[in-house]
């Protein structure tokens, strides 16, 4: 479990490795945080299209992109 962890956070901590260890160690808890977001809103982002409210799904997939 902790290598496919790893794996999968890897593209968002190895920009922070050779810094500073408070960024590094903010890098690690801010990735999970970011793909739990990231996944949250698309299925939100699916459920107000599935269910005909385009115009919120527009509006939620630039601010998830914006953000």
């Amino acid at each position: 479990m902790r290598t496919e962890t790893s794996r999968l956070l890897k593209p968002f901590i190895t920009p922070y490795l050779g810094s500073n260890i408070r960024i590094c160690k903010k890098s690690r808890l801010l990735a999970p945080v970011l793909m739990a977001i990231g996944i949250l809103s698309l299925a939100l982002v699916g459920l107000m299209a599935a269910t005909g409210a385009y115009a919120v799904a527009g509006i939620l997939s630039a601010l998830v992109v914006f953000c």
